[in-house]
């Protein structure tokens, strides 16, 4: 596309620019400086936009100001502030509410008050004396005097001086039946005793001993294992356990009766290829023993994992 050369008409540099730009009646300027200047000093009447100022006198201060607003009343937004804090009070507000009439909480005096603060629960109190004044009370749990506020015995408060006789009276009064959550016991045997008690509904599934006599009652029983006798309680025989005198036991006993053709997993020993069935968990720890626990090739001692044992010619 062909380009002519073309003045700056604000610094007078010489600069090339496509035709098309200049037929649209632009290419004036060389870059956006120059034409930030030309159109800075368009300004007042020579600006297309420009608008006749009209002439005014602030209301709060008194100086002549020109502005383009309709119906401007103040040179500042500090006349106009200052102007409506001075002016727009009480009566002269728009918004204002006169006051009403209340009593006073404590001296029963009548007082007038904005409407505003009864909404946020305020203006119950003629003065900051009424406010603040405490009359004398005895505590119902200790008998000891303390001062508390009149608004509170309204209100049913201030029976007690602290939080601790509160507690204890409250420990006193809702008690049993008097207590509102209170739910009717629930009858209950003894699994030991055979003796009926009573407990709470929401102890009735987990309570099954009167006492913790009865439930640490202990009986004789011999291990189905070793034949070791041990004593056990009554609760666990009932809750078909207690055959093994301890863990050692009965997982021993567990891998004696669920291991090989037993298990329900078993698949034909393949677990031991490409070893016979023989060379089990037993075999090897004895192989342990005769190498006293080190490695065959670099003499390691064994640590806290095992040493793994092969056949010889790993095959």
């Amino acid at each position: 596309m062909p380009k002519v050369t073309v003045t700056c008409q604000e610094c007078g540099k010489e600069f090339e620019v496509a035709s098309y730009i200049i037929r649209q009646g632009k290419g004036k300027y060389c870059s956006r400086t120059c034409l930030g200047q030309a159109q800075s000093k368009i300004v007042g009447e020579n600006h297309p936009n420009w608008k006749l100022k009209n002439n005014r006198i602030c209301e709060e201060c008194g100086k002549e100001f020109h502005s383009n607003n309709k119906s401007p009343r103040y040179c500042s937004i500090n006349c106009k502030s200052r102007y409506q804090s001075t002016y727009n009070r009480g009566v002269n507000n728009p918004t204002y509410k006169g006051k009403i009439k209340r009593n006073c909480q404590t001296c029963g005096k009548e007082f007038e008050v904005y409407p505003s603060r009864v909404e946020y629960g305020q203006g119950k109190f003629c003065s900051k004396e009424c406010m603040i004044t405490r009359i004398k009370k005895n505590c119902e749990e200790c008998g000891k005097d303390f001062l508390v506020i009149p608004s509170l015995l309204k209100m049913g408060y201030g029976k007690y001086c602290s939080r601790q006789c509160q507690d204890k009276a409250r420990s006193k009064i809702y008690v049993g039946e008097n207590h509102p959550n209170y739910k009717e016991k629930v009858s209950i045997v003894c699994q030991t005793c055979k003796k009926t008690f009573y407990v709470n509904q929401g102890r009735a599934s987990s309570a099954k001993y009167c006492s913790i006599e009865c439930e640490k009652d202990r009986i004789k029983r011999n291990c189905l294992l070793c034949g070791k006798e041990f004593e056990i309680p009554k609760s666990r025989i009932i809750g078909k356990r207690g055959y093994y005198c301890g863990r050692d036991c009965y997982y021993q006993d567990r891998t004696n009766r669920f291991s090989g053709e037993n298990n329900a997993s078993w698949q034909g020993g393949i677990s031991f290829e490409p070893y016979c069935p023989k060379f089990n968990n037993k075999f090897r720890e004895r192989i342990r023993v005769w190498f006293n626990y080190q490695c065959s090739n670099c003499e390691q001692p064994q640590n806290d994992k095992k040493l793994c044992v092969h056949h010889v010619y790993y095959n």
